[in-house]
């Protein structure tokens, strides 16, 4: 993260992590089994969750919504 500090005590180094047992986010949809690893990018200072994210969010586009953009 260049350039960012964090909200909370202001430091500007961060580690990454990802989140585990089952804490995989799923889309909202029905018949969706594919859960993606949240991923976090924490501040090294204060532990602060700065961002949060799914490394492949082209999961949660639905099937007929892929020809729509």
């Amino acid at each position: 993260m260049e350039d960012k500090k964090c909200f909370y005590c202001g430091e500007i180094k961060f580690g990454y992590g990802k989140q585990s047992n089952n804490g995989g986010v799923s889309p909202a949809y029905p018949f969706s089994f594919h859960s993606q690893k949240l991923m976090h990018v924490i501040c090294l200072n204060c532990g602060t969750i700065v961002r949060s994210y799914v490394s492949k969010p082209e999961k949660f586009i639905f099937k007929k919504d892929k020809n729509e953009s």
